[in-house]
Order: structure tokens, then sequence, then C-alpha cells
């Protein structure tokens, strides 16, 4: 006897391919998946509070092994619900600035955590983190510059001022410091500062500010070093 390839939806009378039911028990669902599905809705609405009442009580007698399902869920659909993530942040502008907002509201309200979380994150991704920063530096010379002089700033305890190298340049342009020549020597780089030095040295107190930054060539800037502007412009006069 050949087995029905169709049979009849029990609740919109509709006739339906076998796949579109359920298989229940040791029968089969008489109703189609559709009208299963918009009972189930019409159910949810009218026991809303009910089935919340229901799910939290059940999450709170079963916290250990609803976290852990959660966390086996994430680790086996992390690229998908990354996916899913950029898409709703791409349709929805207000979700990345709240998000933003909320994360930057937890961070400072949890600086250990915040800390640890960075630490253990470092520990576990070192390498990759390290071939990540080489990578960018090689691409932005100008701003791993940048980055180098305001962590020795901040280690020396200087005075430390925030800025780009965009608005580092655009500073020299409308204070008349041309930054494609060196500013001791004058000696022209056309491709840009080689190096950026601190014109009062931050050994000596001179503060990591746009204000106290000059364009220089590369021979200038090691040659100076450590000392006064003044001392030095001295020696570039008398040829030392």
């Amino acid at each position: 006897m050949l087995e029905e390839e169709t049979k009849a939806c029990a609740a919109c009378k509709e006739e339906k391919d076998l796949d579109d039911f359920y298989k229940k028990g040791r029968g089969k669902d008489n109703v189609c998946k559709k009208c299963r599905l918009a009972e189930k809705k019409e159910w949810y609405k009218n026991n809303k509070e009910k089935q919340k009442a229901r799910v939290s009580k059940y999450r709170k007698e079963n916290r250990e092994k609803v976290l852990k399902r959660k966390s086996e869920y994430r680790k086996k659909n992390r690229k998908l619900l990354a996916k899913k993530q950029r898409e709703y942040i791409k349709n929805n502008p207000l979700a990345k600035e709240r998000g933003t907002l909320l994360n930057k509201k937890w961070k400072q309200e949890n600086p250990e955590k915040e800390r640890a979380h960075r630490k253990k994150y470092y520990q576990k991704n070192k390498e990759k983190i390290k071939a990540r920063q080489k990578k960018y530096y090689q691409e932005n010379p100008e701003k791993a510059r940048l980055h180098c002089h305001r962590r020795r700033a901040l280690l020396l305890e200087a005075t430390t001022e925030y800025f780009t190298h965009e608005e580092l340049l655009d500073f020299w342009n409308k204070n008349e410091i041309n930054y494609n020549e060196c500013f001791y020597c004058e000696r022209e780089m056309p491709e840009g500062p080689e190096h950026i030095d601190h014109y009062y040295p931050l050994s000596k107190g001179g503060p990591h500010e746009r204000a106290n930054l000059r364009p220089s060539c590369a021979h200038c800037n090691l040659t100076k070093s450590a000392k006064e502007p003044e001392t030095f412009m001295e020696e570039l006069k008398n040829g030392l």
C-alpha cells in the first residue's frame, strides 16, 4: 500500500504535503506547522504574564544550567550571532550609539572588572594582537610615533594632550610651522616629518602637547636628544 504524500490540516482544512506537518510521538500531528505556530502565538498573547513568570522562575532555579546552555550556544554559533549583530546595527543606527554609551557606563562603574577582562583577553590573544599592531604601525608610521610619544609621556607623568596626527598637522599649519622641512636645520622632507620632536624634552619637564612638538629630520632629532632647544640651536649655529 502506497503511503499518502498529502493530508488535510484539521485546523485550516487545506490539503498539504506531509513535510508541512510536525511528527508527534508515535503518530502524526493533524494540524499543519503554520496553524500550530498561529496557535502558539495566540496562546502566548493570552498568557503573556503567566509565561514570563514561569520562565523567570525556571531561570532563577536553574541559573547554572541556563548560563551553560547560553555559553555553549554562543560558542557554537559565534559567526552567525556576530553577523546578525552587524546587520542589526547597520539597520538601526541608534543601536550602536546606545550600545557604546552602555558599554562606556559599565566600564566607568566596573574599572577593576574591565582591567581584568582586558588583561585576560590580551593573555589569550597576545600573538594575534602583536601581529595586528605591527601591521597597523607599518601601514601608519606617523600614528605609531605619536602613540610611542604619548606612552612615554604617561610613563614620565608629563602633561599629556590627546590628539591625532591630522590634528597635529592642522595645528602646525595654523601656526605657520612647515612640516615638510626640519624645524631645526630646515632640510626639506617632501614626504612629511621623518621624526616628531619634543621641543622641550619630556625628561626635563616638557609636556606632550601640540605646542611642544616640532617636525624634525632623523639626524636633528637623534642629535638633539634631551638637550634644551636653545643649547641645540646654538650648536647647530656653530656647526657642532
